[in-house]
């Protein structure tokens, strides 16, 4: 544990002392700990850890004329897969779970391209295509999935029926074939242009705790009314 990093190091000793929803709360609001997305799309790759770990995708939103941190995704690098490999693309192209997120400098976006990338090129399209969100679909943000009257699906008419197509056809029928859109509609309505709202925080050198972070991150949201998070076992009733 001596190589773990410390906020990691408190996360682990927080499960074992029962004490998660508190090292939680101090961890998402340790501003230091948060890198933007612009921070790491621009040239900033090296800060994303070149090893396995969990991580938070989150981002600052005002909800009834209150600024809030609003979390939206928790993930996890494990194996031979380290969080810059997971977060980076290389090539610009779909990968079940590799460069999901940033597009590697100097590479050509491709004809599945990662998803801050999508959220950033289609940003406009993709806020004209929602419209005016109330509060009540603000919260409940882009769930249900199926629901043709739902910001996501709204959301999902920005792109073009190529890039759609590609995706599917890329993932080969795999049912969330076409997620990374769906996330992206997330992305570009939390993070604003150029996602320079959306921030990502790291626990490094730890994957055990995945469904701890996720569970303290949905009940953390609940507890400050805020919008389900992206993973699917975050569910309104």
């Amino acid at each position: 544990m001596n190589d773990v990093q410390p906020w990691a190091q408190r996360f682990l000793r927080a499960v074992v002392d029962s004490t998660v929803d508190a090292c939680f709360d101090n961890w998402i609001q340790s501003v230091e700990e948060h890198l933007s997305y612009p921070e790491i799309a621009d040239g900033g790759q090296e800060s994303v850890p070149d090893e396995p770990g969990l991580y938070l995708w989150g981002a600052d939103r005002t909800v009834d004329n209150k600024r809030h941190l609003v979390p939206r995704y928790v993930g996890r690098a494990a194996g031979t897969l380290t969080l810059r490999k997971r977060f980076v693309s290389q090539t610009g192209r779909w990968g079940m779970r590799v460069g999901r997120y940033v597009l590697a400098p100097d590479t050509t976006s491709g004809d599945t391209p990662p998803q801050g990338a999508i959220a950033c090129l289609y940003h406009n399209e993709i806020r004209d295509a929602v419209g005016d969100i109330r509060n009540s679909e603000y919260r409940n943000t882009l769930k249900p999935l199926v629901d043709p009257q739902s910001p996501v699906v709204r959301g999902l008419e920005a792109f073009p029926t190529s890039l759609v197509a590609s995706f599917r056809s890329n993932a080969q029928g795999h049912p969330g074939s076409d997620l990374r859109l769906r996330h992206a509609v997330d992305w570009a309505l939390h993070g604003g242009p150029d996602l320079v709202h959306l921030w990502v925080a790291f626990l490094p050198g730890i994957t055990e705790a995945q469904e701890e972070l996720r569970s303290a991150a949905i009940r953390w949201r609940r507890m400050n009314e805020l919008p389900p998070l992206l993973n699917r076992e975050d569910r309104e009733a």
